[in-house]
């Protein structure tokens, strides 16, 4: 009894210790994630071009759980809510996102083979949601001035829903625009695994030969049974 409350206040020091260092570790996790999405709130898309000539698109992405996938969710990144009913279908999200995308086309000749033998000039235009196109025909041919054809392309990575107790690792992409088809689709994910054997160092009172607590530390080879 007298040994205990020798080391009573070394013990108290120690769980004091502990507390504060798992405070100042949520502090900074949680002072991470508001300027992760604050950048990504507040970022705006860039351009710069490879060593191929290509034009690359570049943006700050946002990580975390699932209040950051949320903040991705909401109206005023996914308008259109078409990601979010993409996600709905997953057990787990890996990663997801949206693309926005315009092709556009500018100044195409289309001669005809036989010349009309009236002169005429005739601007014309069409637009829908899925297509913009403008242009002008004469005793030439005609000519596309403008081809515009916006989408917005949704993916989602992680373990989709088979059935009531089963899931598939898969990704999936989805194109606003009924004109654009996704031929191809490609994607890899990093699965770090949790290992269960690793070493850490101590600090704490462990008991000698003759079964009194005394101080000690080093390092210590662990392994963990359960994960909660």
């Amino acid at each position: 009894m007298e040994t205990l409350k020798k080391i009573a206040p070394y013990i108290a020091i120690i769980v004091l210790i502990f507390i504060v260092f798992r405070q100042c570790n949520s502090a900074n996790d949680n002072a991470s994630s508001l300027e992760s999405t604050q950048g990504f709130l507040n970022d705006t898309i860039s351009y710069y071009t490879n060593k191929l000539g290509q034009e690359v698109a570049e943006k700050k992405a946002i990580s975390g759980d699932k209040n950051a996938l949320e903040i991705l969710l909401s109206k005023q990144v996914d308008s259109t809510g078409q990601l979010k009913r993409l996600v709905k279908k997953y057990r787990s999200i890996s990663a997801a996102g949206n693309i926005t995308q315009e092709a556009r086309i500018d100044t195409v000749e289309i001669p005809y083979e036989i010349k009309v033998p009236h002169d005429f000039n005739r601007k014309w235009n069409k637009k829908t949601d899925d297509y913009n196109i403008a242009g002008t025909s004469d005793q030439n041919g005609v000519t596309i001035d403008n081809l515009t054809i916006p989408n917005t392309l949704s993916f989602a990575i992680g373990d989709k829903k088979t059935s009531w107790f089963k899931s598939e690792y898969r990704v999936e992409a989805v194109n606003s625009n009924p004109l654009v088809r996704t031929s191809g689709l490609d994607a890899y994910t990093l699965d770090i695994p949790n290992k269960r054997l690793g070493l850490s160092l101590y600090v704490g009172y462990g008991a000698s030969s003759n079964f009194t607590l005394e101080p000690s530390a080093g390092i210590a080879l662990t392994y963990t049974l359960f994960r909660f």
